[in-house]
């Protein structure tokens, strides 16, 4: 049940994105996609434990980027204040998009006859 809901929520969100004004939208629709990612994690641990060790590289990039950014913005930015602005106001909901696809692309399979309903219905 979770899966259609998911799917559903995302294509939503992926609607919403691109139009002006909807900021507060996007990030209610950011919160319960992460919500239901978390839902779907918890209720599929097996499966996700051996998908996300593929990913375990890329994570770990992404984090010594984070963190590169960080000490940037905290010891050698002039303006630290508004360095590290920047990097919550772009990068957080950035990382939290990155956390939402890794959940919708780690998804286990759906049936086909389901994944054919939502094409066709979106």
């Amino acid at each position: 049940m979770i899966q259609p809901v998911l799917l559903s929520l995302l294509t939503v969100f992926l609607f919403i994105l691109p139009i002006p004004g909807t900021i507060a939208l996007r990030y209610g629709l950011l919160l319960c996609l992460v919500v239901a990612t978390l839902v779907l994690a918890g209720r599929e641990r097996s499966v996700w434990r051996h998908r996300v060790s593929a990913l375990r590289p890329f994570i770990a990039w992404h984090g010594v980027l984070l963190a590169w950014f960080l000490g940037q913005a905290v010891l050698i930015s002039p303006e630290r204040a508004w360095a590290l602005k920047e990097i919550r106001g772009q990068w957080l909901p950035a990382v939290i998009c990155a956390v939402v696809g890794f959940g919708v692309a780690l998804l286990p399979r759906l049936d086909r006859d389901l994944t054919r309903e939502r094409v066709l219905t979106y």
